[in-house]
């Protein structure tokens, strides 16, 4: 067959490969949604997903329950969860704390994320770390230089019980939640990374200790030092379950440990987002991957305008969407006015911040080509932690 194989690379599209191994009984069917099931009840082996490749590490299984402690050795699962969207639950107990972060959960390769254990001064809890990359126009995903950004989330959790922890991910933004009640999450803006080229096919870690004679512990991209014999912390991890689907806040609630929750039909609700600190570093963006005809949109336009003057855009964007989501940079400007002199005329201003009380709107063009598919608008809040979240 002519022809020749070609890889765009100016949108971060992935290489698919096919394993093919044999094995003597069928894989247990997994349910809709859900990549991932461990008990524990019979080691570190899944209950369903387990795929073709087998877990990677020992693990410290006891009383049906996974131990994670610096000197003890974790496991790794052969999913790659996607950056669009997913989520990851498990029951956790902390047993005890060190001022070290001992990781409890790392997501590697789409994502980049670690759930670690650490006491902060009086506090003890969960530290959030995600690196992600900083939306901006034309990135050079070819080059394997991406601007990268590390954004932290800190939440308290009792130590010495039983809670049910659940991690939900849409397009680089994190909500954390402990026992269905959310605690602190990221909304800081992101656009999609790649898979590591030399990435393994594991991609869910569980556990702080070696793994094949190295330590996740040791990883530079989490910017701490190797644990020294005076740090002991320990957890206990039971009953992890990954989907490939973000989790609703009704999901958390109303199941057994192992029960899955069943993914939502597609439907027509989708996010605007809008995010930054400062006006020249405003971010927007948008999560299509629910709804039923997100492969339709080629192209969004946004628009933000005062609420009380639509006419006067104080600022545009546009992107082609991946995979259903998509952020980039928008900076706003006051909109042109008479200027002092007859006939002259002035606009393009960086807007004051004795502006930023005004209220503001953010409008999203959905299109097919050059067709208007869908418009939505959402209120914009600029300061701080500026992103107000509606679905329709």
């Amino acid at each position: 067959m002519g022809g020749k194989t070609l890889v765009d690379l100016a949108m971060p599209n992935d290489v698919a490969v096919v394993f093919a191994r044999g094995a003597d009984k069928p894989q247990a069917s997994r349910p809709e949604g859900a990549l991932l099931g461990v008990s524990f009840d019979k080691g570190i082996e899944p209950d369903f997903g387990g795929g073709l490749l087998v877990a990677s590490g020992a693990g410290d299984v006891s009383g049906k329950a996974l131990a994670a402690g610096f000197d003890k050795p974790a496991v790794g699962y052969p999913i790659v969860p996607s950056w669009v969207q997913g989520s990851v639950e498990f029951d956790l107990n902390v047993k005890s704390l060190s001022r070290r972060p001992l990781r409890i959960i790392g997501i590697e390769h789409h994502l980049d994320v670690t759930l670690s254990a650490v006491q902060r001064g009086e506090e003890k809890g969960l530290l959030l770390v995600a690196n992600e990359v900083v939306p901006q126009e034309k990135l050079a995903y070819q080059s394997g230089r991406l601007p990268m950004a590390k954004h932290e989330a800190f939440v308290p959790v009792p130590v010495g019980e039983w809670g049910r922890v659940a991690l939900v991910w849409r397009s680089g933004q994190y909500d954390l939640y402990w026992s269905g009640k959310r605690l602190g999450g990221i909304t800081a803006p992101a656009a999609p990374r790649l898979r590591d080229a030399s990435a393994p096919a594991c991609g869910v870690w569980l556990g702080d200790g070696p793994v094949g004679g190295t330590s996740p512990s040791r990883d530079s991209r989490r910017g701490d030092t190797p644990p020294t014999g005076g740090d002991t912390a320990q957890a206990v991890l039971d009953n992890v379950l990954v989907y490939d689907w973000a989790l609703r806040p009704e999901d958390l609630v109303g199941r057994g440990p192992m029960a899955p929750a069943k993914r939502p039909p597609r439907g027509d609700a989708f996010d605007v987002r809008a995010w930054g600190e400062k006006l020249n570093e405003l971010a927007v963006g948008i999560h299509l991957a629910d709804t039923k005809d997100w492969e339709k949109v080629t192209a969004v336009k946004f628009t933000v305008f005062d609420a009380e003057a639509p006419a006067a855009p104080l600022g545009t964007a546009e992107l082609t969407p991946w995979l259903g989501t998509g952020a980039t940079r928008l900076t706003l400007a006051a909109p042109k006015a008479p200027g002092p002199a007859l006939g002259e005329a002035r606009g393009g201003d960086p807007l004051a911040e004795l502006e930023l009380d005004r209220e503001l709107i953010i409008q999203a063009d959905l299109y097919h080509d050059k067709d208007l598919l869908t418009t939505k608008k959402a209120p914009v809040q600029i300061g701080g932690m500026a992103a107000k979240e509606q679905r329709r």
